[in-house]
């Protein structure tokens, strides 16, 4: 489960953040997910959960956000729901496409005491 690393990972660099802010604890931090990430949502969260036991983030909450795909086509600029890496243009048909959104993994914020 490489979920677990992610969490790891993110509990780290927020620590790291913390310990810059001299801060105490980590309230909340938010993250943003995209859907083509090759990020399970539940595992990761619960990857988080144990993760942030005995460390500056025990107490704070986790909000995941949920960032859906969205394609363009580089022929003829329809923007559209993407269903994975390589799709056809709704609308002209075409495969010319790339993904423009929904390959995030990223902290987005912390909020510390």
């Amino acid at each position: 489960m490489h979920e677990m690393s992610i969490a790891l990972s993110i509990i780290d660099l927020a620590s790291d953040q913390a310990a810059k802010a001299q801060a105490q604890k980590i309230v909340e931090i938010e993250l943003d997910i995209g859907t083509l990430s090759g990020v399970e949502m539940e595992a990761l969260t619960f990857a988080m959960e144990i993760a942030k036991m005995e460390s500056v983030l025990e107490s704070a909450r986790i909000r995941i956000n949920k960032i859906e795909a969205i394609g363009e086509c580089l022929e003829c600029g329809n923007v559209f729901d993407a269903e994975g890496f390589i799709n056809h243009c709704p609308r002209c048909g075409e495969m010319n496409t790339k993904v423009i959104r929904g390959k995030e993994l990223q902290l987005k914020s912390i909020l510390v005491e």
